[in-house]
């Protein structure tokens, strides 16, 4: 231990001397002839500690100390909580005496090890009841989450329980390489090949357009079934529509049955695909599936015009065509006619002169089409000031700027997901024009500029929703590399594609002023939480900002009713979480009382069932074998999972880490410095007191 200071060690002396210099003054030649001499020495001494001591915090003290401290070395268990652990003949075994024994486990190794335990499904958690009712199995997830978390941890080992089946995410022996740590695997399920046909994959577009066939793509897997004919069934909305039968001629035979229904009713279909029982079968949980298609009056045509080709062109009619409600046309504005036959005009980079800028004003002027203007570099400042935007540059020459997007906060006409608004903070600049901006009242702003680090008032994207055309505008080009950055840091484009989704489809909505709105999914998975935002306004549509709205949930199968309140975050934005719902169809009615008028909203919406973990029950020891091999580490059955704690005290490799470093705290901060040092004026107090100085 060393005492070090943060101001210099010299000023010791001058303390120690103007201590003293008080201590005598006041006790020596100031003496108190009524105080013994013995009193006032101790006096005397108590005040030159007091006053030194005080001197001496003044010069930032602290205490060196050397550190010793041992770290546990990791290990990590993750099991596996999916429903394809039960759904074979051990189903018992698994509920009662291995969940015991995997607790048992856990307790052996906290022993001598840290201990991190989870279970996994399509979801990673961690481990405190294992209940196997998880809908889907995705191990390369667990092993990225627990990678991501603990790579710069002292690990030891992986222990991964699981039946191998996995039907998501990628395959898990790749990135288990990323650990460079031993992983034992406990192989559970059953690898017996039983008689057995199922639904494996289902390909449907999402939308069909009325009166079009759509094509449904039927993939079954049959096992031990040779000999048999099949028989796939389509039923839509509880009809049966067609029936298809088709031979099996070996023991492992993959399928593929087509169907091409016309969409003769629109609104959200439930279509049900079912596989008549062969005799023994083993397994009839994958014999039936459900999905859903939404069946349109016809597609939204959005028009992209320009004057020269550029890469924001492109992405844009890429993200646009991710969905099937678009069907987009790239023209060169000089053909570019008239409007009429578009949904939505989006205008790129332009206008370039004042002739452009008349053009487009007569387009708009024939024509209710709603329209997105994006400024960029070639943007003509004045021919730009004299469109409608609602939008005005003040500046006296086109001179470009870097600009970096910044979220508003307080922008409600559609929600944007958590995964965009941590996306923006990083995504990479656009080049517009430099300038300060005038904005109308009617603006709603969506993105803001931000010059370097500092963030303006001025909008990056901004959408006017009041006007007789709705109109949105983009002050800047370059937005191509948006989604070439998402793809770099996600492996995908959907964060991007799902905002400029959500932003076009509010230009094209053709809105029906309700004062009740509700947002919500017409299909929610079982394992999705279902959702709904809403907005409210008063008879001149402006956001009341504190109604209380009540929803009333129906499940049609069962006519159970469930009744819920919005929650208001204060903002005039409303939302329900009413969490997971059994799989069914269900109704509900959103209700409030708006200027002592009732207005309600009705809808419908579909929870779907998820069977994927019935559709393979054939367990992949396998994959578990070759993780344990290549990593190092153990393959092991459930009856011998209490070997996994002495195999792992053999390893000489999975030691104990002891770190070695300096702690330095200040003396002010020990408690017994400060307590001496108010007993010693408290002892001074009390002697004076008891002497009747005071």
């Amino acid at each position: 231990m060393e005492i070090i200071f943060k101001y210099s060690a010299f000023w010791i002396l001058p303390i120690f001397g103007l201590a003293l210099s008080i201590s005598l003054l006041l006790y020596y030649q100031n003496k108190r002839e009524e105080f013994p001499r013995i009193i006032n020495a101790i006096l005397g001494i108590n005040r030159f500690l007091v006053l030194f001591l005080l001197g001496l915090f003044l010069l930032s003290p602290m205490v060196k100390t050397k550190v010793k401290e041992l770290k546990k070395i990791t290990i990590l268990l993750a099991v596996d909580n999916s429903k394809s652990i039960i759904l074979n003949p051990d189903s018992a075994f698994y509920l009662s005496k291995f969940t015991d024994d995997i607790f048992q486990l856990q307790d052996n190794l906290s022993k001598k090890y840290n201990i991190a335990a989870f279970m996994f499904g399509n979801q990673v958690h961690h481990l405190d009841s294992l209940n196997y009712k998880e809908s889907s199995t995705n191990i390369s997830l667990m092993i990225n989450e627990l990678y991501n978390q603990f790579r710069h941890k002292n690990l030891g080992a992986l222990i991964i329980a699981t039946d191998g089946i996995y039907n998501n995410g990628e395959n898990p022996d790749y990135l288990s390489k990323n650990f460079k740590i031993p992983i034992y695997t406990i192989a559970l399920g059953d690898t017996n090949i039983r008689k057995d046909i199922g639904i494996d994959r289902i390909a449907i577009n999402k939308v069909a357009f009325l009166g079009d066939k759509f094509p449904i793509e039927v993939e079954t897997v049959s096992k031990k079934c040779a000999g048999n004919i099949a028989e796939a069934q389509l039923f839509i909305d509880s009809k049966l529509l067609e029936t298809k039968k088709f031979s099996i001629n070996s023991n492992y035979q993959h399928d593929v049955i087509r169907f091409s229904p016309k969409a003769d009713i629109q609104g959200i279909r439930k279509i049900v695909i079912k596989i008549k029982t062969i005799d023994g079968e083993y397994n009839i949980k994958n014999n039936i599936s459900t999905v859903f298609v939404e069946v349109l009056n016809s597609r939204q045509k959005i028009l992209i015009a320009y004057n020269s080709p550029h890469p924001d062109i492109s992405a844009i009619k890429r993200s646009l065509l991710k969905s099937d409600n678009y069907q987009v046309q790239l023209l060169p504005f000089s053909r570019v006619n008239s409007l009429q036959d578009f949904n939505l005009a989006i205008f790129y980079n332009m206008p370039e002169n004042r002739q452009e800028g008349e053009k487009i004003n007569n387009l708009l002027s024939k024509s209710s089409c709603p329209y997105l203007l994006i400024a960029g570099i070639q943007t003509d400042i004045n021919a730009f000031n004299s469109l409608n935007t609602g939008l005005k540059i003040k500046a006296s020459k086109n001179i470009t700027n870097e600009i970096l997007p910044s979220l508003n906060e307080d922008f409600e006409l559609f929600g944007v997901s958590k995964e965009f608004q941590n996306l923006m903070q990083e995504l990479p600049p656009l080049n517009g024009l430099f300038g300060s901006i005038l904005v109308s009242d009617d603006i709603e702003i969506a993105i803001y500029q931000k010059i370097g680090n500092v963030k303006t008032n001025f909008p990056l994207l901004a959408i006017r929703n009041s006007a007789r055309l709705k109109n949105g505008v983009l002050m800047g080009e370059g937005i191509w590399r948006w989604p070439l950055f998402d793809f770099q840091n996600n492996n995908t484009t959907d964060n991007f594609d799902e905002f400029i989704g959500k932003f076009v489809k509010l230009l094209c909505l053709q809105e029906k002023r309700e004062k009740l709105n509700v947002d919500y999914k017409n299909v929610y998975k079982e394992s999705d939480n279902v959702e709904f935002n809403a907005t409210v306004y008063n008879s001149s549509f402006e956001l009341v900002k504190s109604a209380e709205i009540r929803m009333l949930i129906t499940n049609l199968n069962s006519k159970i009713e469930y009744q819920y309140i919005f929650n208001n975050s204060g903002d005039a934005s409303y939302s329900l979480n009413v969490g997971k719902l059994i799989p069914g169809e269900y109704s509900f009615k959103a209700s409030t009382k708006i200027e002592n008028f009732t207005n309600s909203k009705n809808g419908k919406f579909f929870v779907q069932a998820e069977n994927i973990e019935n559709l393979n029950l054939e367990s992949n020891h396998h994959l578990l074998n070759q993780m344990s091999s290549s990593s190092g580490g153990k393959f092991y059955y459930p009856k011998d999972i209490s070997k996994i704690v002495d195999d792992l005290e053999k390893r000489n490799d999975l030691v104990n880490v002891e770190y070695k470093y300096l702690r330095y705290s200040d003396i002010i901060d020990l408690k017994w410095i400060m307590f001496v040092f108010i007993l010693l004026l408290s002892l001074e107090y009390m002697i004076r007191k008891y002497l009747g100085s005071y």
